[in-house]
């Protein structure tokens, strides 16, 4: 999904660097291979109370937006569930008519219940790739991406989606994210 996204941002004409966490996933990386994207990126802060990375500042995510003027690759939550407020953030880009995408593999939970944060399409981003498989059971694998965008068109996400998937997909995880939604709802 990630490397969809990548591919959609270059297939709609952005041509040059994304706005990134430095702190992103592997997938991040090898998406800005195969788009030909280079990062541009944002140095996470660092936990030495906890000892892990964190979420780069907001005003930090909001300053290199402004002065990059780039689309925005966010992690959102973290491999250790932390969350970036992004809402602000999306305002901001939308504005410059720049997308955010977000990886919120960890995140397919978020929405369900009212003491968890909004998803990331509902803080206004305009794509987030979500895997089922890590928190609500779905197939190893398997993967949701959401597309909520005027910036980023359906047929670049499709477009994107077809040079990395394959053209016979598997019906089993197909059930298997269909099961993962039922059984959250």
């Amino acid at each position: 999904g990630i490397q969809a996204a990548f591919l959609a941002l270059r297939i709609a004409g952005y041509d040059g660097s994304v706005l990134m966490p430095r702190n992103c996933h592997v997938s991040a990386i090898q998406a800005l291979v195969l788009s030909g994207l280079c990062a541009k990126f944002v140095k996470p802060r660092f936990s030495r109370k906890w000892g892990i990375p964190l979420p780069p500042l907001r005003s930090e995510m909001e300053a290199a937006l402004r002065n990059e003027g780039l689309p925005v690759f966010v992690t959102r939550p973290d491999y250790f569930g932390l969350c970036i407020d992004i809402s602000h953030l999306c305002q901001i880009a939308h504005e410059l008519n720049l997308p955010v995408l977000v990886d919120e593999a960890h995140g397919a939970h978020l929405g369900w219940h009212k003491g968890l944060p909004l998803p990331a399409l509902g803080q206004g981003a305009d794509l987030a790739v979500q895997s089922p498989h890590k928190l609500l059971g779905s197939l190893t694998g398997s993967s949701w991406l959401h597309l909520k965008s005027t910036l980023l068109g359906r047929d670049a996400v499709k477009d994107g989606l077809s040079l990395v998937t394959s053209t016979s997909p598997s019906h089993i995880l197909l059930a298997s994210l269909d099961g993962a939604r039922r059984q959250i709802a």
